[in-house]
């Protein structure tokens, strides 16, 4: 307990000078008795006794007990961070891990993963322990269930000796490979699933950093990019900055230091992902102030150019096309509108993809990776990861390809951008077949759940949404109402599009009257009592659909979602919904 409301005797306590920090200081009754932002004031006076410092940075909360009997200076105190990559400042780096990580990324432990053409690119993962005390009773198990596939979902490589090095005394297990640039997807087979794509760009090497505890986090996973040949540098500069700004897209922040921000952009040519991380964390920090309708048009100029050299560099990659979302949420740009068969690896590009997909229902190409994943996904990752697709059979597709290839382009080969096309039937003819052959149909799906024996989370959320409108419409004394429902409501709500939810819900209708009776009385019986008293009332009839005619006035405005309300006749009128 802090003597300072007994002791009058002073002491100097010197503050944390970085910026991005919230500093409060609490007496030994809890009491706050100063608080600011880091650099701001370099230390105060208290009298001696017990405190606690408390520092918020990164969306996470750091505390520091001090007692205060002599001067005592915290400037230059850094909170503790946490990453699956060995680079320097990291807590869980050591020099067994960043020293092997930076020898096995110059060589390959295995052929390239392609026999049909010439590789352009490299993929390296490194997968290890917390530490080497750790390593010793999990190292055999370290890649276990955990896989390598095409775009397509076949299966190309396993994490098991001999295509891996494994060592034992110090609990890591490392892969590396030639192969052709374009998407690639990363499995783990074990529980709870988890499946995330890596891109590989010509002339890069992929790097990828996984932790593995009773399991490989692949939500946590970090990823890099380097020359073939060039390998990890774990005291990069860059690499820090990077991992830092992958922690705060974790969190949701846009506290990236300015200089940090600008160091990765300007790496963007020598590491593209250095540049797409900086683009992201620019782009949201430009967003989350025109918010406030407080627009920076010499940022916005600044992100212009970055998106175009980032086009020029890898045209094509979902990242770089989900960034120009992310930039016309800010104000319109009047550029063409990117459609989607494969997904963005960062979250944030994927979150944009959603939002822009439920004003645009051409831009997920049918029956593509992009539309399979979108009632899959989980969110607790600042990647896309999903829950994972069924794997393909070796002779279930007609094209073989290791990935989903970019064109060949470099900082030596730079061009114009390729013209992005404005609906998905224009670009039928480039989807790959097997984006389009393997989609569950309701038919498949309806047999699979029959035998889950309830409804999936999707459809059980339209159930609900139902049943709370009906509750609605029953206390309004309108209790011979049917009760419906906005699509567009439903997918801004679980996070997916029109499109998914129209699907799920026709799956429904797919049912036998018995199966019908049995889920809704099971969790709905209310609405399930409505319905069934009803002749026959397919579900899809109880969902208002968007209008075609207001589909582009579903707009974001200054960061603000429009939301789509039915007006008393049961056509569409648009409301602003807020941020």
């Amino acid at each position: 307990m802090s003597n300072s409301k007994s002791s009058r005797e002073m002491f100097p306590l010197g503050l944390p000078i970085d910026p991005n920090m919230q500093i409060s200081v609490y007496d030994g009754w809890d009491g706050l008795v100063w608080q600011g932002q880091g650099g701001n004031r370099s230390q105060i006076q208290l009298p001696r006794g017990l405190y606690t410092v408390r520092l918020e940075v990164n969306n996470e909360i750091h505390e520091e007990v001090v007692r205060l009997t002599e001067g005592k200076d915290l400037g230059q105190f850094q909170p503790r961070r946490y990453s699956a990559a060995p680079i320097a400042g990291n807590s869980l780096s050591h020099e067994y891990y960043s020293n092997s990580a930076e020898a096995l990324s110059k060589t390959h432990t295995r052929p390239p993963l392609t026999s049909d053409s010439q590789p352009n690119s490299g993929l390296f993962v490194f997968l290890r322990t917390i530490d080497m005390e750790r390593g010793h009773r999990i190292a055999t198990s370290l890649g276990a269930k955990l896989s390598l596939r095409n775009v397509e979902g076949r299966e190309i490589a396993l994490f098991t000796e001999p295509q891996v090095i494994r060592n034992s005394q110090f609990g890591f297990l490392a892969f590396s490979a030639a192969a052709v640039a374009g998407l690639y997807r990363l499995v783990y087979s074990g529980t709870p699933r988890r499946e995330v794509p890596i891109y590989l760009f010509p002339n890069f090497q992929t790097q990828v950093f996984i932790i593995q505890t009773g399991r490989p986090l692949l939500e946590g996973m970090r990823l890099f990019m380097e020359p073939p040949g060039d390998g990890f540098h774990p005291g990069s500069p860059y690499a820090l900055a990077a991992d830092k700004a992958m922690e705060l897209l974790m969190n949701r922040s846009d506290r990236l230091p300015v200089d940090a921000e600008h160091m990765l952009i300007d790496q963007k040519f020598q590491n593209p992902v250095f540049g797409l991380i900086g683009a992201y964390t620019m782009a949201r920090r430009l967003r989350a102030s025109s918010v406030d309708a407080v627009l920076d048009p010499l940022g916005l100029n600044n992100l212009d150019t970055i998106l175009r050299n980032l086009n020029n560099l890898i045209p094509q990659c979902p990242d770089v096309q989900a960034l120009s979302l992310l930039r016309d949420e800010i104000t319109p740009s009047g550029n063409a509108v990117p459609v989607f068969a494969q997904p963005p690896m960062f979250r944030a590009g994927w979150d944009a993809v959603l939002r822009a997909a439920r004003r645009d229902e051409d831009l997920i190409v049918d029956g593509s990776l992009c539309d399979r994943i979108t009632t899959r996904i989980l969110a607790d990752s600042p990647w896309t990861t999903w829950d994972p697709l069924p794997a393909s059979r070796a002779g279930s597709v007609r094209r073989r390809t290791p990935g989903a290839q970019f064109p060949i382009s470099g900082v030596e080969g730079m061009r114009e951008a390729p013209l992005r096309v404005e609906s998905a039937r224009n670009v039928r003819a480039n989807v790959l077949p097997s984006d389009l052959e393997v989609a569950e149909t309701p038919e498949r799906n309806r047999k699979r759940r029959k035998k889950l024996k309830e409804p999936s989370w999707m459809q059980a959320a339209f159930l609900s949404a139902l049943q709370r409108e009906q509750s609605r419409l029953w206390r309004a004394g309108r209790t011979k109402q049917m009760p419906k429902v906005s699509v567009y409501d439903i997918a801004r709500q679980t996070g997916t599009t029109p499109k998914a939810v129209m699907r799920e819900v026709e799956e429904l209708d797919l049912l036998s009257a018995d199966e019908r009776s049995r889920i809704l009385h099971a969790n709905w019986s209310k609405l399930g009592d409505m319905l069934m008293n009803a002749d026959r009332i397919p579900f899809r009839a109880l969902l208002i659909p968007i209008h075609p005619q207001l589909m582009a006035s579903v707009e974001i405005v200054h960061g603000r979602e429009l939301k789509q309300e039915p007006t008393a006749d049961g056509s569409p009128s648009i409301a602003d919904k807020g941020p």
